[in-house]
């Protein structure tokens, strides 16, 4: 996508710092919790911990989405597939 950009005239996204990573690993603490919570919960709560860890799932990939980073893309691609992983996992049907 970065070479889209960059052909069509726009800018080149930005490497990421310490900020980008700080934030990954504060919603990846987010999602872990959720995980957690969605395997020990009543339905109504786990379904809640499933839609929390899709919301942090969605935050990692927006961090990921605005910096030049493979690591970043990498923990996006994770924690997208970790996230599927706890919808798949709940017995609640939560949709």
């Amino acid at each position: 996508m970065l070479w889209l950009a960059i052909g069509c005239g726009g800018t080149p996204l930005p490497p990421a710092n310490h900020t980008h990573f700080r934030a990954i690993q504060t919603h990846e603490a987010r999602l872990d919790d959720a995980m957690q919570r969605s395997a020990h919960a009543p339905c109504d709560d786990a379904c809640a911990a499933v839609g929390e860890a899709n919301h942090e799932a969605g935050r990692i990939c927006a961090i990921a989405d605005s910096v030049r980073d493979t690591d970043a893309r990498l923990r996006c691609n994770a924690a997208r597939e970790r996230s599927a992983r706890v919808h798949a996992r709940a017995e609640c049907g939560c949709e």
